[in-house]
This record gives C-alpha cells, structure tokens and sequence, in this order.
C-alpha cells in the first residue's frame, strides 16, 4: 500500500483580507514553511480483538512574516481507517474540533482538526487516538482487526529524524510490514517494533498485519483420499465455504488437465491477511504443504495457487515459467468450471518492461511484479493457446513431471529454462515449421518476451543439430540416444551436440543390428547392454560400446543360427541327445555370460554350442538305431538258445537214474572241492553268455559229498530229484548251473 496522504492545508493571511489556499501536495513540510514532528504508537490486543492508536503531531510554523504579509496555520490533517472508533483530538488537554471527509486512498478517510492560528516561530502539538476493532471483509476498510488478529495501515507525518512508529503487541504474535525498516525490542512477553525511516521524505506509510499461530477456524475437507484442513479466519464463513466448495473439482480439473495426479503437497489451506502487506492474494509453499490466500474470493488466484503443486520452483528454474504456466493453468481450469478468469494485460513496450528470464523472487509486490505477472500468464497464451486438449496436457506433463521429450528420448535435468519449454514444444508440436532463422512461432514468442538476448542464440544451429538428432534416434531403433549427447542438446550446446553425432552414427546402426538380432533369436537384449549404450555420459564410455555391441550381436546371431539347427533335427532322441552333447548347458551359458556384461566369453560359448549344434543329427541317430540293433540281435538268438536248451534237457533225460535207497558213489575229496572254483567248459551244449538266461539254482547236500546217507523217501525234508543228481554227479550240476 502506498497511501497519498492528506497533509494540510495552507492559509495565507494578508493585511487587506483573507484567502484560503489548500495544498493538496506532498511537497517537503520545509519548503512549506512548517517542521513536524510525529510519533504514533499502536498497541494490539488479541484477547480483546482491538488496536488502540496514538498519534501525536507537533507543528511549528518556520515561514516569517513578510512585511505586511504573515502567514498562519489552522488546520490539520490526519488520514485514517474508515472504521476508526472512538475518535478523538486534543490538544493541550482540550479537544478540538474535527470534520472527516472521503479520501482518494481507499479503506480510508480524512480527519481535518481546527485550532487556533500559528504564526512564525509558534507550534501546536495535536493528539489523536482511535481504536480499531472490526472486521469488515472484503470491505473497502483497511483494517481487519478481531481477536487473534489484526492488519491496519500506519499512517503518519514527520520530518526526517523526527518521526518514530512504534508497534506493540505479544511476542507471540506473527508479524508482516509492507516496510523493512522495522527494528524489534522485547520485554517480557510483548514485543515493539519500531521505525523512524519516513517512507516517502516526511511521511511514512505502511501496512502491518500480526496474527497468534493458532487463530482461525477449521474445516476438514477429503481431497483423494487426503484431509485437507482449510482454515479460516474467526467469523469468515463466507470465505471457509468459498475454499470447500471449489476445493475437490479445481483439484479433479487439474489433474485432468495436467495429466498427473495431485502431489500430496498441500494439506492446509489458511486465510491470511498478512498478504495484503506484500501485495500478494495467494501463495505456495510446497515445504510447508500449504497454500495461503487473502480474503478474497478470486477463483483464479485460488486455482493458480493449487497449479503450482504440479508447477512449482522445483519444476522451474525460471521464475517467469513458474507463474506463467500456472497463470495458464488457473486461467484454463476456471473456464472449465464454467466461471470467467480475471486476466490482467501488459504490453512488451511498458516502462517497467523487461526479458522475464531475469525476474527474481522479490519481498513485494512492486512495479516488476506488476509486470511480470500478466506478460509471463501472456507468453503462455500464446505459444499453448492454439494447442489442442491432447497435445497441452503433453506439455504440461512433461514439465510438470520434468521430462523433456527429445525425439524418443526423454531428458531430466531440472530445474526447467525456456530453452526445455522450446525443446518440449517442438516435439509437440511437430507441425510447426521455423522461419529463415531457424525459429519456430514458439520461439518468436520467447525471443521477444523472455530472452534478454536472442541474437545470442543460433536458431539455426539448434534446427540443424535437432534434425540430425532425431535421424540418429530412428537409427538405434527403439533405443534412445546416450546420456552426453542428451545433456548436450538439452543445455543447447549444439557444436558439441553435432561432434558426438559424429562418433554416435556408427553406434547407432550397431544397436540396431543388436536388437534385429536379438529379434531373431528369440532373446531380449540384456539390460546392461542397453544401459551401455543409452547411458554412456562420456567419449572414453562410448568407445567401450563398440565392442560390446559387436560381441552382442555376434552371441545372439550364433544363438540364432544355433537354434534353427538344432530345430531341424526332429528326431525323436533329439532331446536327449541335446543334454547328453551339452548343446543346451552351452547356449544358456551364452546368454548368461552376456547378461553379466562378459561379451567375449558369451561369444565362445555360443560358438560352442553352435558346434554341438553340428553333431546333434548324428548323436540323435546313434540313440535312435542302437538299441534297434541290439533288439535285432536278440531276436535271432533266442530261437538258438531254446533249442540248446531242450537239446541239453533230453540228454539228461536218457541217462539211467538212481534205485530207491541206493547210495550214490561219493566224489573223491579231490573232485568235491567247492563247486563254486570249478569251471566247465559247456560252450558246446549251451548257448552264449548273451542268449542264455539266469543260471540255475544249485543246491548240494554236503552230507552226499560225505558219504552220509541220504534221507528216504518218507522224510520231510527229502530232496527233489534234481538234488540228487547233482549231489551224484557234481560236474553236471555245475554243467546245468551254466545252462
């Protein structure tokens, strides 16, 4: 605020008669012949929800008489709130008569005090006092005082070095002044704050707001599945409904707009009247999560304020991009919700005009702001104004998620400038074509509004090296770009940019033939590979690629060639013989050893499995015709076997038997050794050890070998008669065992 106060008025006193001349001027108190000195003091009670204020002035006429003429002073002026109560003026202990009247500065009004005349060398030391105890929102008062807060504008006259503004109030109290001049004292629990610096040569004009931490009301507000709490001033209603009613469908429009869900970086939204002392009606404060709005009902500051948890300070490294995408954005969700967006216009040639890429943070909303704000919300309309929903929402997407597409790739390097805004529209907005220049409509815009020296940019240059890079990134496929060529093209460093291309180009056609192969066989192409690749941030790493490519391309196209191989062996021990050569131990060694980046060694494993993938053929035939064979072999000897059999069983069948009781002849112990150390040579009688079947079971009685007689032929335990033929004849039990 910067009041223009009502000083006093003038009254010019000649011998012959009277004449009356206000001044309406803010000329110096001593080129008017007066000096003053003011002091105010304006004590703030939060309980009682009440300031009380004291200004005292004294003024002393320095102009002399001139011969006949001599001048005296009769009236003064004070300016205060329009909601001032209890208003009072005295001087020397006695009141004095005033009048008030309408004031050009709005929320106040002027208080004209009357006293008797003083000529040169005379003073008179007015006293006013007044309290201010009402909140008027959004009133035209410039004063909102009630308990637990207050916000009222200090209004005083005084020469330099004769003036002192003195704030008092609990320490517990936040404190904001449209001045920084301000100094702090505290005793106890209150705390002064004190300024003698005149704002504007004998004046000193401010506005001040203090507010308790805690003041306020509460609603609580479920915003996707978050609590919001909107806080509100004591008695503000109004605005409390205002902020929970457009709170949800500002919040869904933007995210549809945007493209991106609400970042959960806003879960307070509280009405403070200390903004009015900045000239701010809203602010931001992602650290914080809150968002902070005057009293005012604006529904374009409300949604400007809620686009910055998408578009914010640490989206934007330029002040400029900051507010005026969100601008664009309030301006674009307030239509959408069917209300008219207030928009403020400048124009490049206005005094206060300058390149928005050198706007700074500032503590005030001075002449630069006042600039700023529309031109930057202006640049936005016109470089998004003729995109359509789709293609707005990719922009603001990618910057509000700080991916800047560059052909296929995307780069991350915030904070954003307005070259990433150019990089990101020009991908967009592919349609657009440049100019002789080099610059495209876009960056016309920027040029004349933004860039402080767009000679200094070669549009030219940067279309060249654009175009070049995007024939590179058709050229790797589905890969993107390295890093260090990225990093070059989005820092516009577009002779370096066209160097890397230069080394890039043969890489480029190697990533290809690495993923066509991998293609081909049927394999992804290891991440470590790609990684190689894309994220080389260096020449010395891009040289290291070459070869890992070759190497890749090489291990997957033997695997290919592997695979067809041994896919047209289709016989039925193919499986078997693939695990019994290793073939398939050999590829996944391949493909192992280039998942772990071990490109050399994958090549001879796979050149090892392309030889066994040689041999599969013959090694599935030698399964497959061997055990046919041997199924032949004993088809025809079995036939021979039984017939030797039953040759070996008719002749023992012949020969005469034993009687009833009759002891068989002993074998000498010389012939009745072990049988099992004698060997008989039955080759003649028998079949071979491949055609003949399990040996017969023997059994001999030793007490036969003894010459012990045998049991009858009542007993038990009586020996088949196969028994007692090995037990007569030994040689032919072992003959049979052989049998």
């Amino acid at each position: 605020m910067a009041p223009h106060p009502w000083l006093r008025r003038l009254v010019v006193i000649l011998v012959l008669g009277l004449a009356w001349l206000p001044l309406t001027s803010t000329d110096a108190h001593a080129a008017s012949g007066l000096s003053i000195t003011g002091k105010a003091r304006y004590v703030v009670d939060p309980a009682g929800g009440s300031v009380a204020v004291a200004q005292t002035v004294t003024i002393t006429n320095r102009q002399p008489d001139s011969g006949r003429t001599y001048y005296i002073w009769d009236q003064w002026g004070f300016l205060i709130p329009t909601s001032a109560e209890e208003v009072s003026v005295t001087s020397g202990g006695g009141k004095l008569s005033f009048t008030t009247k309408a004031s050009q500065n709005l929320g106040t009004k002027q208080l004209i005090a009357s006293f008797s005349g003083i000529r040169y060398g005379q003073s008179k030391t007015l006293e006013l006092t007044y309290r201010l105890r009402r909140a008027q929102f959004r009133s035209d008062d410039s004063a909102r005082v009630g308990k637990g807060f207050a916000s009222f504008p200090v209004l005083l006259d005084g020469d330099p070095g004769q003036l002192t503004v003195e704030i008092v109030a609990p320490s517990s109290m936040t404190f904001s002044a449209s001045e920084t001049t301000f100094t702090e004292s505290t005793d106890g629990g209150t705390t002064t704050r004190t300024s003698t610096t005149p704002t504007a040569g004998d004046f000193f004009g401010a506005s001040v707001a203090l507010s308790e931490p805690d003041v306020g009301e509460h609603r609580k507000v479920e915003v996707n599945g978050r609590t919001v709490d909107v806080i509100a001033f004591p008695g503000d209603t109004t605005w409390a409904d205002f902020v929970t009613t457009n709170l949800s469908t500002t919040v869904a429009a933007l995210e549809k707009t945007t493209g991106l869900p609400a970042p959960a970086n806003v879960l307070e939204i509280r009405e403070d009247i200390s903004l009015a002392t900045q000239g701010y009606d809203g602010t931001f404060n992602g650290a914080e999560a809150e968002i902070r709005l005057s009293e005012s009902l604006d529904l374009t500051t409300f949604c400007h304020e809620f686009a910055h948890s998408w578009i914010n300070r640490s989206v934007a490294g330029e002040r400029w991009l900051a507010e005026g995408l969100a601008e664009d954005l309030a301006v674009r969700t307030v239509r959408q919700l069917g209300g008219t967006p207030t928009e403020r216009l400048v124009a490049r040639t206005d005094a206060h005009a300058f390149a928005l890429e050198t706007w700074q943070e500032s503590e005030t909303a001075a002449e630069a702001e006042n600039y700023a704000y529309p031109a930057s919300a202006q640049v936005f309309a016109q470089v998004l104004g003729k995109l359509d929903a789709t293609d707005y929402t990719r922009v603001v997407k990618a910057i509000a998620s700080k991916k800047v597409p560059l052909g296929n790739a995307v780069h991350s390097s915030p904070p954003l400038t307005w070259k990433a805004l150019l990089d990101v529209l020009d991908t967009v907005d592919a349609a657009a074509q440049p100019d002789a220049s080099g610059r495209t409509p876009a960056a016309n815009v920027v040029s004349a509004w933004v860039i402080s020296d767009p000679s200094s940019v070669d549009w030219k240059a940067r279309l060249d090296a654009r175009a070049r890079f995007l024939r590179l990134d058709d050229a790797d496929g589905s890969w993107t770009p390295p890093t260090v060529l990225q990093s070059a093209m989005a820092s516009w460093d577009f002779a370096t940019a066209q160097g890397l291309m230069a080394t890039i180009e043969p890489l480029a056609s190697s990533a290809k033939a690495v993923q066509d192969a991998a293609q081909q066989a049927g394999r992804p192409v290891p991440d470590k590979i790609r990684a190689a690749y894309e994220h080389a941030s260096s020449a010395d790493s891009l040289a290291a690629v070459r070869p890992k490519l070759d190497a890749t391309r090489t291990t997957l196209s033997t695997l290919a060639e592997v695979d067809r191989a041994a896919g047209s062996v289709s016989l039925p021990t193919s499986r078997v013989a693939r695990q019994l050569i290793g073939l398939d131990a050999d590829a996944k060694a391949a493909e192992n050893r280039l998942e772990a980046d071990a490109v050399d060694s994958a090549v001879a494993a796979a050149n090892a499995a392309r030889g066994k993938a040689q041999q599969l053929f013959a090694v599935s035939l030698a399964l497959l015709i061997g055990p046919l064979v041997g199924l032949a072999a004993v088809a025809l000897m079995v036939p021979r076997w039984l017939r030797a059999r039953r040759r070996k069983a008719s002749m023992l069948a012949s020969r005469p038997q034993p009687a009833a009781g009759e002891i068989p002849l002993a074998a000498t112990p010389s012939e009745a050794g072990h049988h099992a150390s004698v060997a008989v040579d039955e080759r003649p009688l028998t079949a071979t050890a491949s055609e003949a079947g399990p040996p017969a079971s023997v059994a001999l009685d030793e007490r036969a070998l003894e010459g012990e007689p045998l049991p009858g032929p009542d007993s038990s335990a009586s020996p088949s008669a196969e028994t007692i033929h090995d037990a007569v004849a030994p040689s032919e039990a072992i003959a049979q065992q052989g049998q």
